[in-house]
């Protein structure tokens, strides 16, 4: 609606809106549909939805923490495959504070070519989704606390038609801290691995003479209040119980508690 004033009086008016061409405000994915958004000169807006992908190769990089001078490993996964041959990719990081020190095939692709980029080869059409890769960085002993991306960059996709396939990735971040309450055997990750070795260290506990018989990082102390004890063991099975796979969070908060 538009207005002219003539003092007295007012001629109201209607017109049709006038949209621009629309910008992507959600992008779509292979899991969930996008969302497109048009303006008016008027300021009015309105939204029409974009169909989820189908045909674009989804790549995930995975999240971790680890501390400084330690080892770590990050996974780099599909999660939606619309049927590839063959992939390049390219590992993007702060080489400066993480140092690649291994490349591992997953359970995607049958063979493997690593040099400044990785090369990915199948001799049939591989449509399923899991373990693309996996890195495994040292971090620098002085390297800053903080985040650091990792990123994906796809090179080249392609099918068993020779057909460029279309690609979307999520980057991932190595976050440096001081301590990862839970991870007892330093490696980066906080998993069952953890609580059996903690329980491995209690059942080898020489409480007489306060010696440990097999050593964990400082991790081990899962609630942080200076002392590995079985509360730390009973604390990373809630946190396992209640963690979300899909989010790679947990509703039970492993450190001290403010």
């Amino acid at each position: 609606m538009y207005t002219i004033d003539f003092g007295k009086y007012q001629l109201l008016y209607y017109l049709e809106h006038l949209w621009d061409n629309g910008v992507i405000t959600t992008e779509p994915t292979h899991k969930t549909e996008g969302i497109k958004t048009y303006t008016c000169p008027c300021g009015e807006t309105k939204t029409e939805s974009i169909p989820t992908l189908t045909d674009v190769l989804s790549v995930v990089v995975d999240s971790r923490r680890a501390t400084a001078g330690g080892t770590v490993s990050i996974d780099i996964y599909v999660d939606y495959n619309p049927g590839i041959t063959g992939l390049i990719i390219t590992a993007e990081y702060n080489n400066s504070a993480l140092n690649l020190v291994s490349v591992t095939n997953g359970n995607l692709m049958s063979t493997i070519t690593v040099g400044k980029n990785i090369v990915f080869n199948n001799t049939i059409n591989c449509t399923e989704s899991g373990l693309l890769v996996t890195l495994t960085f040292e971090v620098d002993e002085d390297a800053a606390l903080g985040d650091y991306e990792i990123k994906c960059i796809v090179r080249e996709c392609s099918n068993e038609s020779l057909e460029a396939v279309p690609t979307s990735v999520v980057s991932g971040t190595l976050s440096v801290i001081d301590i990862m309450y839970g991870d007892a055997d330093g490696n980066g990750a906080v998993n069952l691995n953890d609580v059996l070795l903690i329980s491995t260290y209690l059942a080898n506990y020489d409480y007489e003479t306060g010696v440990p018989s097999i050593e964990v990082s400082a991790g081990a102390d899962a609630d942080g209040n200076g002392v590995i004890n079985l509360n730390d063991a009973v604390l990373l099975c809630l946190y396992l119980a209640n963690y979300d796979y899909d989010t790679g969070s947990s509703d039970v908060i492993l450190g001290p508690v403010a």
